[in-house]
């Protein structure tokens, strides 16, 4: 048959093998582990992002789905990417930077990046865009724990009641307004120390002043996650294409173009900046497929 080795491709992308194997990466990439504490399950997030690879969602979907969900562990499967650090926000922003951008910020959580442009003061600018979301709920999460040890459940599997209970405690809601201020010990002059944060979204030093990416995130406290997903995934970002292109050709060839992945602000410093530029190009023309 001619069509023997496109046949054979399509075999084995609709596999689940291909799942499992491209399931595997990712896993490793947005740092899915099973137990979010004390017994709350992330399985249902598991499935979701193994469902998304046999139905083929593109990338930019994936992400946007995962970055805008709202609901708890044990409802919403796409919840599950931010409830990862709903603990620790801030280290989630830095997370979800590095992953999908490339971009290394995670020194300028704590100060100014001495090594790259990044200052506190972008970090908490572009984090002030989760200053409205909440996902883990302490009081609720101390309910759940009185409710394990008490004298009228003392004959019911705690293993199993907690596991039930627990992931109430982990629930993405969107708050009226921001809520995310500099921290006290803040030294800079461009802000005072407790004040409120104000959204603004990070440029590189390549960025250009007309880039469509940047004319979709209005201010507006009640869609402020809805508007950075908007802006992160846009075909025309500095970096979202750039990042899942360079890791792409590293799972397939063992290096990829600009190492480390996890950085990527600077796209001279690539092994080949065409090459970087032509797969780039390619993902945006595949619409992250």
């Amino acid at each position: 048959s001619p069509q023997k080795r496109s046949n054979l491709i399509n075999k084995l992308l609709n596999s689940p093998g291909y799942t499992m194997g491209m399931y595997n990466w990712l896993a490793d990439m947005l740092r899915i582990k099973d137990d979010y504490g004390k017994g709350a399950r992330a399985f249902l997030y598991e499935d979701w992002l193994k469902d998304q690879i046999a139905m083929n969602v593109p990338w930019n979907a994936v992400v946007r789905d995962m970055l805008t969900a709202d609901g708890k562990l044990n409802q919403n499967g796409a919840a599950g990417f931010l409830l990862r650090d709903a603990q620790m926000p801030l280290d989630g922003v830095s997370n979800l930077l590095t992953t999908f951008l490339g971009a290394n910020v995670s020194c300028a959580q704590c100060h100014d990046h001495p090594f790259s442009d990044w200052s506190q003061h972008d970090f908490y600018s572009i984090a002030a865009y989760f200053g409205a979301t909440d996902g883990f709920h302490e009081n609720v999460f101390r309910k759940s724990r009185m409710l394990l040890k008490s004298e009228e459940l003392a004959s019911v599997n705690k293993f199993v009641l907690g596991q039930i209970l627990t992931p109430n405690a982990y629930n993405l809601i969107d708050l009226p307004k921001n809520q995310l201020k500099f921290p006290l010990d803040y030294k800079y002059k461009d802000a005072k120390p407790g004040q409120l944060t104000t959204p603004s979204l990070i440029r590189w030093s390549d960025t250009s002043d007309n880039i469509p990416a940047y004319d979709v995130a209005k201010e507006s406290s009640d869609q402020l996650r809805n508007q950075f997903a908007d802006w992160m995934i846009h075909p025309e970002n500095p970096r979202f294409a750039a990042a899942i292109a360079n890791r792409m050709w590293k799972k397939v060839f063992g290096l990829a173009v600009q190492e480390p992945v996890t950085d990527i602000d600077d796209l001279s410093l690539a092994s080949n900046q065409e090459l970087l530029k032509q797969i780039t190009t390619y993902m945006k023309q595949a619409q992250f497929d």
